[in-house]
């Protein structure tokens, strides 16, 4: 009976020793793509590309690595697909995210030299199947396609890898012309590509290069209404200035046109509360009028200016004797105000 008792315990007992010991893992088998195809952790991406490499899933573990990538670029991100693109064959996407990693490795990385010389070996294992370029560009903000499908906008913080054979090139922004180029890819190669695009000239189908556009009418009626409102403005500050002294002098006449009329408490302290208020007045939209003349003046100026400054090729032609010059003079007085514009052109 106690035998028998045993036995029952320990058929018991193995199974469990059994299932406690197996070992485990974090990702149920199938459920891989759909693991990534919801996750949107960058890090936890990164582990689980890890994970997926340590168990031969190279497929699963490039698609893991390369959202993680997607979401927050980073050197260990980059470095660890850039492996996984060399192992599956993709030396084009390896190059790129080799040279990336490389770029932006830490200084104070630990262990950061080796890194470098792994990094490195990589970098010319991939280079062995694919040509890398490099790319100069002026100016900036220039796009750069090749075969058509956009590498990105100058300048380049990358190189490209290109596969053996003939790949078109396409250099282009907006007011320059664009440089088109076919590019003759050699496996093992490494080459450094200098362009420098030069504005497009004024001709159909092209933007006008803005050295010899003509005057902006918009802008010339623009800054010839401001200046000629405020000169208009001015004149009628200056106009009211003048009445208010007119007004302020016909009071003083009435007392006698005498200078100390309202020093002392009189009986006549109501004028002379006129006077003095129609004094501030007076001096108020005198200075106001003035520095509306002054104002409006410079603009009315400026934009006269602007209409007949000479550009293009008639500047290039017309010399440094045959320009515009130009005098901004102020004149002001007592009782007015203004700007003389003098010059020649």
């Amino acid at each position: 009976m106690a035998r028998t008792f045993r036995r029952a315990l320990l058929s018991l007992l193995v199974p469990i020793a059994l299932a406690t010991t197996a070992p485990t893992s974090t990702l149920a088998a199938g459920d891989d793509a759909s693991t990534i195809a919801t996750q949107d952790d960058p890090v936890a991406l990164f582990k689980l590309g890890k994970q997926l490499y340590a168990n031969g899933k190279y497929d699963d573990s490039y698609r893991a690595y390369k959202k993680a990538y997607g979401l927050k670029p980073g050197y260990d991100i980059a470095a660890n697909l850039g492996n996984v693109e060399v192992k599956l064959g993709k030396h084009t996407d390896a190059v790129a995210h080799l040279q990336w990693a490389l770029d932006n490795l830490p200084p104070s990385l630990p262990e950061r030299a080796s890194k470098v010389k792994r990094l490195e070996e990589l970098l010319e294992k991939a280079g062995e199947h694919v040509a890398i370029y490099r790319f100069s560009v002026k100016p900036d903000e220039a796009e750069l396609r090749i075969d058509d499908k956009l590498i990105g906008t100058t300048p380049l913080r990358h190189v490209v890898g290109l596969t053996p054979g003939s790949h078109e090139m396409v250099i282009q922004k907006s007011g320059y012309t664009p440089h088109t180029e076919t590019l003759r890819a050699k496996a093992g190669a490494s080459e450094t590509m200098s362009v420098s695009l030069s504005k497009s000239t004024s001709s159909p189908g092209t933007e006008p290069d803005d050295g010899d556009a003509g005057p902006s009418i918009p802008m010339i009626v623009v800054g010839a209404g401001v200046g000629l409102g405020a000169i208009a403005a001015g004149v009628g500050l200056m106009v009211v200035s003048t009445n208010k002294g007119d007004e302020r002098a016909s009071l003083t006449a009435q007392l006698g046109n005498k200078d100390n009329a309202c020093v002392e408490p009189t009986s006549n302290s109501s004028t002379c509360d006129q006077i003095a208020d129609l004094s501030d007045q007076e001096q108020t939209f005198f200075g106001t009028g003035v520095g509306l003349l002054v104002g409006g003046g410079a603009v009315a100026a400026a934009t006269l200016v602007y209409a007949l400054w000479p550009r293009g090729e008639r500047a290039a032609e017309d010399g440094p004797e045959q320009g515009s010059s130009l005098l901004l003079l102020p004149q002001l007085g007592p009782r007015s105000g203004g700007l003389m514009l003098l010059g020649a052109f």
